[in-house]
C-alpha cells in the first residue's frame, strides 16, 4: 500500500508539472493569437471603406497599357483601383473570412475557457487544470 501511495504521489507531481508546461506554452501562444484575432476582425470590419477607397486612388498612365493611355489622351476618365477590383469578389471573399474568422475565434474562446480552469457545459465542474 506504501509503494501504491509512493507510486500515485510521484506520477501525480510529473502531471502537475506537464499541465503547467502546458498552461504556461498556452499562455504565450493565446497573446500572439489575441493580437491576430484582433487584427483579422478589424480588416474584416474595414472591407467596405476600402472598397470605396480603392475607387479614389489614381493608377499612374505609366501603368496603362497603350490603348487605355490613347483614351485617356482622347478625353476618358484616369482609371483608379477601383476599376480592376471586382468588389462583388471582393464582398465574397470578405462573407468567408468572417465565417472562417468567427470559428477561429470560438475555438479560441473555448479554449481560453478550458485552459482557465472553469467550468465548461460539456462535463459542468470536472473540467479544470491544476494550479
Amino acid at each position: 500500500m506504501r509503494c501504491q501511495h509512493s507510486a500515485l504521489r510521484i506520477a501525480s507531481t510529473v502531471l502537475d508539472l506537464n499541465v503547467l508546461n502546458v498552461a504556461d506554452v498556452f499562455d504565450g501562444v493565446a497573446a500572439g493569437a489575441q493580437r491576430e484575432l484582433e487584427k483579422q476582425a478589424t480588416l474584416i470590419a474595414s472591407v467596405d471603406a476600402d472598397l470605396e477607397m480603392a475607387t479614389r486612388v489614381q493608377i499612374h498612365r505609366e501603368f496603362m497599357s497603350s490603348a487605355v493611355q490613347r483614351a485617356m489622351d482622347a478625353g476618358s476618365r484616369a482609371r483608379t483601383l477601383g476599376d480592376y477590383v471586382s468588389a462583388e469578389k471582393m464582398r465574397h471573399v470578405a462573407d468567408t473570412c468572417r465565417r472562417t474568422h468567427g470559428t477561429r475565434l470560438f475555438f479560441f474562446e473555448r479554449a481560453r475557457v478550458y485552459m482557465s480552469g472553469q467550468p465548461t457545459c460539456e462535463n459542468d465542474s470536472t473540467t479544470s487544470r491544476r494550479a
